[in-house]
């Protein structure tokens, strides 16, 4: 039985989609704009943020796909410190998220540190597009082991030919289809 397309083809379409679907799994799966602000802050806010005197806040701004961090310190109180803070950012940035203050990490922050620094919808979304990429790319290696092996007529069983690039005879008998031996005549 003949295939309307050939495996070689096959193969190329199933490398199309492969690359096609990973693109789309990476634009549908994105990176969070929840972790690009967590992302934003954390250095600044581990190495001098802590030590900072008095009341203070340190904010998160995004834009697209970058971010920034803003902090404010020495305020008479917390509230003025995210006031200005936040002022701060919305003069550079398009979102502004408050990360800290003295009195500690917002709710989601903390979710995303108690996640070991990954937000745990983006943590469940890599583990999804990985598993659909190991379903495709099990496919295509069946698919492939399926056309290396024995396929079955009848009670007789065939062994599938090996690959040739002169399509079945010798580099001196390019046109052939069939096997043929070194004058260009057919084996069978």
């Amino acid at each position: 039985m003949a295939l309307p397309v050939s495996i070689s083809k096959l193969r190329l379409i199933l490398a199309f989609f492969a690359v096609l679907s990973t693109a789309i799994f990476s634009s549908c799966t994105g990176v969070p704009e929840s972790q690009i602000a967590y992302n934003a802050c954390t250095a600044t806010h581990n190495s001098t943020f802590r030590s900072l005197p008095g009341h203070k806040a340190i904010v998160s701004g995004v834009s697209g796909g970058s971010s920034r961090c803003f902090w404010n310190w020495s305020q008479p109180s917390t509230d003025m410190a995210i006031a200005n803070a936040l002022s701060s950012c919305r003069k550079k940035m398009q979102r502004c998220f408050v990360y800290s203050t003295d009195t500690g990490h917002r709710d989601w922050v903390q979710n995303i540190s108690n996640n070991g620094g990954t937000d745990p919808s983006y943590a469940a979304a890599q583990a999804s597009d990985q598993a659909a990429m190991a379903m495709l790319g099990g496919f295509a290696a069946g698919v492939n082991a399926a056309n290396r092996s024995n396929y079955s007529q009848g009670s007789q069983t065939y062994r599938a030919p090996p690959r040739t690039s002169g399509g079945g005879g010798s580099s001196r008998c390019p046109g052939a289809t069939i096997a043929v031996d070194e004058n260009c005549r057919p084996l069978h």
